[in-house]
């Protein structure tokens, strides 16, 4: 599968895991790119005592050192340390998301995997206006028409922590509702062949009990940094409002864009699901104003009341940002 997510909690393996298949790959042809979402994190990270291989060089006698090139913005791995007395051999880059759209013109050829770390921010840290579609244009630019030569397709490993799932990138990979599925039944694994994507969401029983015996976690049972961190629970996430109705007892309300809000005949109950309906107003992108001052106060009041329902969870998180006060 191209496209692979993994979500685990803190600790778990994700990116040493990652990273050690990196190390352990023959990259004398193709290389990697290693990516995190902003600038400051890859300059960060990407130094001789940051280095995110430092671990993996310890623990396997590996020698493979990083260096951030500031003025080019982005990262440089080298299979041996820059002091050593051999010329330094680059088996893979770094870089952010945020800053990659400056980077177009460098060619990344020789680029067959890429390992996006961190994809999913912590709520305290700064969204990125447009994420989802600056990860699409950072695909397209890498893979280009490979596929046409008879190569395989650039693959992606996404790694993170279930902190929200109000993220723009799972969003515009349509794969919200999937994960919000296996987590309400219980689901580790999915696969869509046609689509090329794969989602694990990582489970180890024994991990999470050693690691619930830990000091930090012994202070912190039952909080919501436990049951993110530890439980793997998207503890930001309601997917209660999720449900399936019966449409005639609702008429619809009005359109917007590929979605349909519907009031229920007796209590006026909402219920929105991606379905366009006709013979009622309709809302396009370029109405979006419009429709938040005549809609999203109702909305709103309507949220708190608890009578909105939707047919999956990236419903929800649609509208929930469409009508978001401006």
């Amino acid at each position: 599968m191209p496209f692979q997510l993994f979500i685990g909690a803190r600790g778990v393996g994700k990116t040493y895991s990652a990273l050690s298949y990196l190390a352990k790959r023959d990259n004398s042809v193709n290389k990697f790119l290693f990516m995190r979402r902003t600038d400051s994190e890859i300059e960060r990270l990407i130094t001789k005592y940051t280095n995110p291989f430092k671990t993996i060089n310890r623990d396997q006698g590996l020698t493979i050192d990083a260096e951030y090139m500031s003025k080019e913005r982005y990262g440089l791995f080298y299979d041996n340390f820059i002091d050593s007395e051999e010329p330094p051999n680059v088996i893979g880059y770094a870089a952010a998301l945020s800053t990659f759209a400056k980077m177009r013109g460098i060619d990344y050829n020789d680029v067959d995997v890429i390992v996006f770390d961190e994809i999913v921010p912590e709520k305290h840290v700064h969204k990125i206006t447009g994420e989802g579609e600056a990860f699409l244009h950072m695909y397209e630019t890498i893979n280009r028409n490979r596929e046409f030569d008879g190569r395989e397709p650039l693959k992606v490993y996404m790694l993170c922590n279930s902190i929200n799932l109000n993220n723009d990138i799972l969003l515009s990979l349509g794969i919200v509702s999937v994960i919000a599925d296996m987590k309400v039944k219980g689901r580790s694994r999915y696969t869509d062949k046609k689509r090329g994507i794969y989602i694990e969401l990582m489970e180890n029983a024994e991990f999470r009990k050693r690691k619930g015996e830990t000091a930090l976690y012994r202070l912190t049972g039952g909080t919501e940094f436990s049951e993110q961190a530890l439980n793997n629970r998207f503890t930001q996430d309601d997917f209660t409002p999720i449900s399936k109705v019966k449409l005639i007892e609702y008429n619809p309300l009005f359109t917007f864009g590929a979605y349909t809000v519907y009031t229920h005949k007796n209590t006026s109950a909402l219920y929105i699901c991606k379905k366009k309906a006709v013979g009622v107003l309709n809302y396009e992108e370029c109405d979006r104003d419009i429709m938040y001052w005549r809609f999203a106060p109702r909305y709103r009041q309507m949220v708190l009341a608890r009578m909105v329902k939707y047919d999956d969870y990236a419903t929800k998180l649609v509208f929930d940002a469409l009508t978001k006060r401006q």
